[in-house]
């Protein structure tokens, strides 16, 4: 993407294939497991990472608008980043600045570019101040952790308190950390559903779905939809525990 045109074009192009995919969710919702109900996503992931030039044939009436919208705007404003009779392509996925700006599309484009960086900016300080706050959580007892990992085979890692949490959660990709509430004795299945979602990889599939919310900061049913996908996620998750807990039985 170069120009902000292309930047829309994408981002509602990418909420048509959104919309379908919910309408194809709620109409097999009592027929696809958890497991299905978030691997459905895929078609999202393939939608995003595909340029606009690849995947416009899916929905192809959307740039003829667009390329209308764009031609009657730029013929009195002499952008750099795209000419009055130049086709819309999105070749990128990401967003790439040729030249200075010059016209307020122009520069919209470039609020568009300092958007997605102070998004991940934002997204790596969060994640810095949680890691320092852990640093003086108060390491916790094991002996449950170990338990659950010898019945279920899994990977072990380091266990801190904290005060104030409703529930545990997984901090980290390479130095993961099992945070739970400081006083509270934690439920068997709980820990099992940390710890899967640290086998399965799902912290690192959460930086990456970040990555690609940045993308579309600028559209909020995009937001809801990562928010979905965020909960689909988490119900795949709770649908391995109860494999993981009846095969253990």
């Amino acid at each position: 993407m170069s120009n902000i045109y292309e930047v829309l074009l994408q981002s509602i192009h990418i909420s048509a294939i959104c919309i379908m995919i919910l309408i194809l969710k709620w109409l097999l919702a009592d027929k696809l497991s958890p497991k299905w109900q978030y691997g459905v996503w895929l078609v999202l992931i393939i939608s995003i990472l595909l340029p606009y030039k690849l995947s416009k044939y899916i929905i192809p009436a959307l740039v003829l608008p667009f390329e209308i919208i764009k031609t009657n705007i730029e013929k009195g404003i002499n952008s750099s980043f795209i000419g009055v009779y130049e086709p819309l392509n999105a070749e990128h996925i990401f967003p790439i600045i040729i030249s200075k700006p010059t016209s307020i599309t122009d520069w919209l484009f470039v609020i568009y570019v300092c958007g997605i960086l102070a998004y991940l900016l934002w997204h790596l300080i969060a994640y810095m101040r949680l890691r320092l706050t852990l640093k003086k959580g108060a390491l916790a007892s094991t002996d449950s952790l170990s338990a659950v990992r010898f019945k279920y085979n899994l990977k072990a890692c380091k266990v801190v308190e904290v005060d104030g949490l409703e529930s545990a959660f997984i901090c980290g990709i390479l130095n993961p950390i099992l945070v739970i509430p400081k006083g509270q004795e934690i439920d068997e299945k709980i820990i099992l559903h940390e710890l899967l979602h640290l086998k399965y990889k799902d912290p690192m599939q959460n930086v990456f779905w970040c990555i690609l919310r940045s993308l579309h900061w600028i559209n909020p049913f995009i937001h809801y939809v990562f928010n979905r996908i965020a909960n689909d996620m988490e119900s795949r998750c709770d649908q391995r525990v109860l494999v993981q807990h009846h095969r253990c039985r």
